[in-house]
This record gives C-alpha cells, sequence and structure tokens, in this order.
C-alpha cells in the first residue's frame, strides 16, 4: 500500500486499529445478543481487541520516526514512565491478585493483564504525539485522540477487574 505522506500512512494504521476493534466490538455483540453468551471473556472479540493494538503501536511508531527530531529523549521517557507507572499501579493492585485468585486458565489470567498493558503504552505514545503537535492545528485532533485511549484504558481495568470478581 504507497501513501502520499506518512500523515496518511499514520492515519491509515490508526483508522484500522479503530476498525479492528469495531469487529472485535461486532463479534461481542454476536456473542451476547445472538448467542446468548452473557460474558465471552476470552473470546474470539479478543483476537480483535489485542489485533486492534498492533495496527495502533505501528501507526505510532511510524509517527516517532517521522517526527523523532522534533522532541529529546526525555520527551519520550517521561510520559512513557509516567503513564505506564500509573497503569501498572492500578492494574498491580487490581487486575493482576484477582486474575492470579480467580482465573479459569492462564489465557484469561494473561488477557486480564495485557489490555491495561497495551492500553498504557498507547496512552504514552498518544502522550508523546499530542506533545509534538501541540499548538498545531492538528493539536486537538490528537488530544481527543488521548483522552479516548485514556477511557479505554480506564474502562478495561475496571472491566476485568469485575469480571474477574465476578460481578459482571
Amino acid at each position: 500500500m504507497v501513501f502520499r505522506s506518512f500523515f496518511g500512512a499514520i492515519f491509515f494504521l490508526l483508522a484500522l486499529g479503530l476498525l479492528i476493534w469495531c469487529i472485535g466490538e461486532i463479534m461481542w455483540a454476536i456473542y451476547v445478543l445472538v448467542l446468548g453468551i452473557e460474558v465471552p471473556f476470552p473470546s474470539l472479540a479478543d483476537v480483535f481487541y489485542i489485533t486492534g493494538y498492533g495496527s495502533f503501536f505501528i501507526g505510532f511508531f511510524i509517527f516517532m520516526k517521522v517526527f523523532g527530531h522534533v522532541f529529546s529523549e526525555r520527551a519520550i521517557k517521561v510520559p512513557s514512565i509516567i503513564s505506564g507507572l500509573v497503569i501498572l499501579a492500578i492494574t498491580s493492585f487490581t487486575v493482576v491478585p484477582e486474575a492470579l485468585i480467580h482465573s479459569g486458565n492462564i489465557v484469561e489470567a494473561a488477557l486480564a493483564v495485557a489490555y491495561p498493558m497495551h492500553d498504557a503504552v498507547l496512552i504514552a505514545l498518544a502522550v508523546i504525539a499530542l506533545m509534538v503537535l501541540w499548538g498545531g492545528k492538528l493539536a486537538r485532533g490528537w488530544l481527543y485522540l488521548l483522552i479516548g485511549f485514556m477511557l479505554t484504558g480506564l474502562v478495561d481495568i475496571f472491566y476485568y477487574y469485575y469480571d474477574l470478581l465476578g460481578l459482571i
């Protein structure tokens, strides 16, 4: 696939990640509404959810290659470390202990921990992208993207925590 610009490739990969997540949502809806499975976890929908992260990561890494000269190594490390530590702390005190105690199998435990960790990486990458574009025409869109990833991370943590406790 040939793009006229790196931005074209970046936006394509971000949109592809959203499309893959959308397919995951459709699979989830089929499980719940058609098959009558109340909380399908783990399921085929998880394959799409996890795969979507790959598309996002590739898009953000292309962004880093293109704009790597704009920011210092410290500008990358600080948001990465902060967001990583916040998600790690929340996950360590909520999801991980419950995953180890209540998981029916290793796949369920791994997924319960993988989602918040992937979210932490996405949030760090979105913060870096926003820092690069701050003050420009694209900053507002990236801010909305960052807020969306932060909300996704928060919801993932609570969902898997409550699922592991058997509350949903």
